[in-house]
């Protein structure tokens, strides 16, 4: 099964603890990409939302494609008693929208949406995070191909490549290669996140800009840590922040700050 990138927005500041058996869910499309016309599946796995042991439980996500931003409501099963893994096939067509249909044309991206409101600490009870998965839709070949990200690294303000810890309040670039590989401009959005040991995100910032064809690029991100520790610096490059269709495969690397 490919794994399809998802997105994390926290909609509030944690500050205390939520209950402990609580986990973050994870939503993912089977496929990277799908020809119009067929069945597609959707999956969330949500172990907290294993609620009731001898029945299987359900959860619901927002699916949409470009043309199609109104969307549909779906209602994902558990696959297993117990197993916390809930799913749903459904229909891509570019005639019509229907219960179970996503109308969608060759080219769009689908988005699939999920509300996670039981959080594990330091998250509040009242706090939910949005979680976006998106696929390609059409022949014309994954988007993952349009803007390849490579060489994700630490650097100084001077431009070397950091190795050893890096000091607190010591400011860091993130940096990675683009290039755009096509014969057409490529819009992109360079986003990089930054996870303490506990999966918090401690740090979310991005970049615009545009690709003319056969272009490379080195974009990169500031970022000055405040306490020691070992973080997780993930790069994600879309087409848009509005629009999170994957250009590039996610890129980590490990910060220890001391």
């Amino acid at each position: 099964m490919s794994l399809i990138l998802s997105t994390l927005f926290v909609l509030a500041n944690p500050s205390v603890y939520a209950l402990s058996t609580n986990t973050i869910g994870k939503i993912q499309w089977e496929e990277a990409s799908y020809p119009v016309n067929k069945t597609v599946t959707i999956q969330v796995v949500d172990p907290d939302m294993n609620k009731i042991p001898n029945s299987k439980d359900r959860v619901n996500v927002f699916a949409f494609s470009d043309s199609y931003p109104e969307g549909l409501t779906l209602t994902l099963y558990e696959t297993d008693l117990s197993s916390g893994v809930f799913e749903k096939m459904f229909v891509i067509h570019n005639k019509r929208s229907a219960p179970n249909i996503l109308y969608t044309q060759d080219g769009d991206t689908i988005t699939a949406r999920y509300v996670d409101a039981t959080l594990p600490p330091p998250y509040k009870p009242t706090e939910k995070i949005v979680t976006n998965a998106t696929a390609f839709a059409g022949s014309t070949g994954p988007p993952l191909e349009r803007a390849p990200a490579s060489s994700f690294r630490i650097q100084s303000l001077q431009g070397d490549v950091m190795t050893d810890p890096i000091p607190v309040n010591q400011q860091i670039q993130l940096v990675a290669d683009l290039e755009n590989p096509t014969n057409i401009e490529q819009k992109f959005a360079y986003m990089v996140q930054i996870q303490d040991e506990n999966g918090f995100t401690v740090s979310l910032s991005w970049l615009t800009g545009l690709l003319v064809p056969s272009q490379s690029f080195s974009p990169s991100q500031s970022w000055i840590p405040q306490s020691p520790g070992k973080y997780t610096a993930t790069v994600f490059v879309w087409e848009s922040v509005e629009n999170p269709t994957a250009l590039s495969p996610p890129l980590s690397v490990e910060v220890e700050v001391r």
